[in-house]
C-alpha cells in the first residue's frame, strides 16, 4: 500500500475510491466549461437543466428551468439559505405549475430512485465571490453542490483542524455564495472527519468510522460518499433546530447513523 504523506497523495487517492463507487469525474477544466467559463458560477448548468426537466415532468420545462434555477441560486448567502436549498434538495419547496394552475413540490433529487440521479465531482474548484477561493474537492448531485472535501497531509499538525477553519471560516465569510448549497463537509488526511456546512462549533465535528472502527481512508472514504449514503445525510440525517432563539445545524454521528439504519432495517424486515 502506498504511503499517503503528502497532499496531493491524499487527493489523488481520494479521486481513484470516487470513481471506484461510481462517481463521474470532471476535470478542473472541464467542470470550468460546464460553468460556461463563468467562475461565479455554483452550479453545473447543463446538468442541472437536463435533470430538472427529467424529474419534474409538466413542471419544469426548456422555457422555464432558467426561471427555476434562478430561483435557487437566490437563496441568501446565510445559514438561513443553505436551510432553505435543504428543503429544495428534499423536495418541500414549490413552484408555479402553469398548466395545472396550482403549485407542485420541486423535485431536484429522486431519493427513491437513486439510478435517476447523476453523481458528479471534480477537483481544485475555482469560486468567485468576495475573493477568489479554490476548493479541493466539490460533489454534486444532479449539477448541484452539495459535499465538499478539503484534503491536507497526514504529516502535519491537526489537519483536520486546518480544514475546519478552511471551511467553518475562510469560505463561509469569502465564498458564501458557493457555501450556501453545500451541506456536509468532509477533512481527509489518512484518517476522514466529517460535519455540517455553517457551524463552527468543534463538537459537531466528528471522526467517520465504518462500524465503529477506523478502516483507513479507502475504506472510510468510499463508506461516507457511498453514493445512496450520501443521499441518505441529505435527506435524513442533516438536521436543523431552533433553539434560545437562534437556528443550529448538525450531521448526525457515526454511531447515532448507524443506529436509525438498524432500526430501519429491523422495521423493513419485521
Amino acid at each position: 500500500m502506498t504511503r499517503l504523506s503528502e497532499k496531493r497523495d491524499v487527493q489523488n487517492t481520494l479521486v481513484t475510491h470516487l470513481l471506484g463507487i461510481g462517481w463521474e469525474y470532471l476535470p478542473p477544466d472541464e467542470a470550468l466549461e460546464a460553468r460556461g467559463g463563468d467562475l461565479r458560477e455554483p452550479f453545473l448548468p447543463e446538468i442541472a437543466r437536463r435533470q430538472l426537466i427529467a424529474l419534474n415532468p409538466g413542471l419544469v420545462t426548456p422555457e422555464n428551468v432558467d426561471d427555476v434555477l434562478r430561483r435557487l441560486r437566490g437563496v441568501r448567502p446565510n445559514l438561513a439559505g443553505n436551510e432553505k436549498f435543504l428543503h429544495y434538495l428534499r423536495g418541500h419547496r414549490t413552484v408555479y405549475c402553469e398548466t395545472e394552475k396550482r403549485e407542485r413540490n420541486l423535485t431536484l433529487i429522486d431519493f427513491e430512485h437513486p439510478e435517476r440521479n447523476r453523481f458528479t465531482f471534480t477537483q481544485e474548484f475555482v469560486f468567485e465571490d468576495r475573493d477568489r477561493r479554490r476548493v479541493d474537492m466539490l460533489l454534486f448531485v444532479n449539477g448541484f453542490p452539495v459535499a465538499l472535501i478539503e484534503n491536507k497531509s497526514p504529516t502535519r499538525t491537526e489537519p483536520e483542524l486546518e480544514a475546519f477553519d478552511q471551511v467553518q471560516h475562510t469560505y463561509t465569510e469569502r465564498i458564501p455564495e458557493l457555501l450556501k448549497f453545500v451541506q456536509v463537509f468532509a477533512a481527509c488526511d489518512v484518517r476522514v472527519h466529517y460535519g455540517p456546512t455553517w457551524n463552527d462549533d468543534l463538537k459537531a465535528f466528528y471522526r467517520w468510522k465504518v462500524e465503529g472502527k477506523d478502516y483507513g481512508l479507502e475504506a472510510l472514504s468510499k463508506s461516507l460518499f457511498e453514493r445512496t449514503h450520501l443521499l441518505r445525510l441529505l435527506r435524513d440525517y442533516v438536521i436543523f433546530f431552533r433553539a434560545d432563539d437562534q437556528t443550529h445545524k448538525f450531521v448526525l454521528r457515526p454511531h447515532q447513523i448507524r443506529a436509525v439504519e438498524r432500526i430501519v432495517r429491523r422495521v423493513a424486515n419485521a
